[in-house]
């Protein structure tokens, strides 16, 4: 955070760098998504922690495994909705003013889907057609930081330098990675379905995108104490960085296996193959500033401290210039962003009509999870390999483990269900995997054979995951309360 002398106003780059600051910009890394990992969709499924890869019998099983739509004997369509209040308190013990809260709500519709049985042959099959929201971009994160030192010239007796900057830092996202999915299960015998979903992440798909914006505030003062007299720099400035980004192509698909080896028991797999996707951002930055350079002289009767504080009230300006200077560019980049490998196996343990019990382990190869960036050498450190990783340093593939139950109240007329849930779903973060832990409830209602209404409340959490501000020796602590709630009509 040093300065140095300009020649002339227009030169930005002999000005003092926004360094301190840009250190802090989150770029794109996991960090900025509440939940890294994308997970299927439905309120039944979330009450019951999320472990439905061996259950997957509802439309929304072409996210969780295709190979389960086979189960559906109707024609139904779907709908589900989700509300989030997503809260991150950021702490420091280097910087004290980081430690604030930062919180965000949002609520809309995450998942749409129809699905269509019919036989073929001898043979059931299903086909259906599914809009997701996979990825959650919201999140507001405001911040101070200041940063004060004071250092002896190690070659003039008597001379120091005093530095002391202030940040205000307020940075706000938004928007959402959403898919158009068609899907297609097939049932090989009785007891085995297979079937396949294909993700089209283009920019096509409705309401897809995300963007960001961060806007700064930043004072420095550097007093060099030398004798009876001190030389003072002083920068002024406020900037902003806004981006939009877009998913312009980019298409995977989930592989999914439903076998019933028992009456009791189920085994489910399924796979989702990794893709590039081609991005586009638009970057627009200002920055508007004044620099005062002068000479301090004391008053009568004042005197210098060189090793302590100074009351600066007391001095008066000599000779002091000020430079006003301004910045603004608008880039447009192409780059190319990898998601990785997941895969995933789960059981169902069917112990009566009423009670279902069900665990999943998912497996993601987040250091697969890359950025290859275009006009690199204008927009990373050259000493950073080109190829980055979204994730951070020293990431290992995160395994996300899922229980669940559902028991089911059976009444003359109606049924109702209780379902819970935990799991342990790790995130990368800046030095490795950040462990989020979690706790699901969940019950619905049977509306006769025609609709099923389910809702469920998620808790989840982190008390040690690394900031995605880079903020030094920085944690957050992350809660986050869900509520999904869902509707499913049959024909």
């Amino acid at each position: 955070g040093g300065i140095t002398e300009i020649t002339s106003p227009g030169k930005l780059g002999q000005l003092m760098t926004t360094a301190p600051i840009t250190g802090f910009l989150p770029s794109f890394d996991t960090n900025k998504i509440p939940n890294a990992n994308p997970v299927g969709a439905g309120a039944r499924a979330a009450g019951m922690g999320s472990a439905f890869i061996a259950v997957a019998d509802d439309a929304t099983a072409a996210s969780w495994n295709p190979g389960g739509l086979v189960q559906l004997e109707r024609p139904e369509f779907s709908v589900v909705y989700h509300y989030i209040d997503s809260g991150r308190d950021i702490h420091s013990n280097d910087y004290p003013l980081v430690n604030e809260p930062n919180q965000i709500t949002d609520g809309d519709i995450n998942y749409l889907s129809a699905a269509l049985p019919f036989t073929f042959k001898g043979h059931n099959m299903v086909t259906s057609i599914n809009f997701q929201r996979c990825y959650d971009f919201n999140k507001v994160v405001d911040y101070q930081y200041h940063d004060f030192s004071r250092t002896a010239s190690p070659t003039v007796a008597g001379r120091t330098t005093t530095h002391d900057e202030y940040y205000n830092v307020e940075y706000e996202q938004a928007g959402y990675l959403n898919t158009v999915t068609p899907a297609f299960a097939l049932e090989l015998t009785p007891d085995l379905s297979i079937g396949a979903a294909v993700n089209f992440w283009g920019s096509g798909v409705p309401d897809s995108g995300y963007g960001d914006k961060q806007q700064s505030t930043r004072s420095e003062e550097r007093y060099v104490l030398d004798g009876n007299y001190v030389d003072r720099t002083y920068v002024n400035e406020e900037s902003s960085i806004a981006t939009d980004t877009e998913i312009t192509s980019g298409t995977n698909v989930n592989l999914g296996m439903l076998w019933r080896t028992t009456p009791k028991l189920t085994l489910g797999a399924v796979l989702k193959t990794p893709f590039t996707a081609d991005l586009s951002t638009r970057e627009r930055t200002t920055l508007d500033g004044s620099l005062y350079q002068g000479r301090l002289l004391p008053n009568s009767g004042t005197t210098l401290n060189p090793t302590g504080a100074n009351d600066w009230s007391q001095w008066r300006v000599a000779n002091e210039t000020v430079t006003p200077y301004s910045y603004s560019s608008e880039e447009t980049y192409h780059d190319q962003l990898h998601f990785p490998l997941i895969w995933g196996v789960g059981a169902s343990w069917r112990f009566n009509d009423a009670f279902t019990v069900a665990a999943s382990w998912t497996r993601t190869y987040w250091e697969n999870f890359t950025i290859k960036y275009d006009s690199w050498e204008e927009r990373v450190d050259l000493s950073a390999e080109k190829e980055s990783f979204v994730a951070g340093k020293n990431i290992t593939p995160g395994d996300t483990i899922r229980l669940g139950f559902e028991y089911l109240i059976i009444k003359e007329k109606t049924i109702i269900p209780l379902r819970g849930g935990v799991f342990l779903d790790p995130e990368p973060g800046e030095e490795g995997l950040d462990d989020y832990y979690g706790i699901t409830v969940g019950t619905g209602y049977a509306f006769g054979s025609r609709a099923v209404f389910d809702c469920a409340y998620q808790y989840r959490w982190s008390t040690d995951a690394g900031t995605a501000l880079n903020v030094p020796d920085g944690t957050e602590e992350a809660k986050q309360h869900k509520v999904v709630a869902s509707i499913i009509y049959y024909f």
